[in-house]
């Protein structure tokens, strides 16, 4: 191995959130937290879904906010498809917390869930799970 941190990679994460504040939010302190990443946006299920097919390779992470516009999917189903397509970062967050939502994100739907809205918890674990420190010679 060399030198280099993943963060100098050029990774590119994927914040999924229906409401146009969190989004702009989110990837302004993700963008601010992890200057060497790229972040994508999503305001849909469908939108998230067309993303991760389209650079299915390219994608480390996806973090979707549990509640979106689209009555028949959620976040949930954001974070199924991307482990479908092997995307083995998948953060849940969310202002509710249901035992039942609980439960369904802890089946290896989601690696975490974070609560909503403060991303400093999305940060760290993004870092914790991306992140490796650079190999001393």
């Amino acid at each position: 191995m060399g030198g280099a941190s993943a963060e100098t990679a050029g990774n590119k994460i994927l914040l999924v959130d229906d409401e146009d504040i969190n989004l702009r939010t989110g990837k302004r302190v993700l963008n601010r937290q992890l200057p060497n990443s790229t972040v994508l946006t999503a305001s849909s299920y469908a939108d998230a879904a067309d993303i991760i097919n389209a650079i299915r390779g390219e994608i480390v992470a996806v973090v979707s906010d549990l509640k979106l516009n689209d009555e028949a999917k959620n976040g949930l189903h954001v974070l199924q498809e991307a482990a479908k397509m092997g995307i083995s970062v998948r953060i849940l967050y969310s202002g509710e917390v249901h035992q039942d939502i609980v439960q369904e994100a802890a089946s290896g739907i989601a690696t975490a869930m974070v609560a909503k809205p403060d991303f400093k918890d999305v940060v760290t674990l993004l870092k914790k799970c991306l992140f490796v420190a650079p190999v001393s010679q």
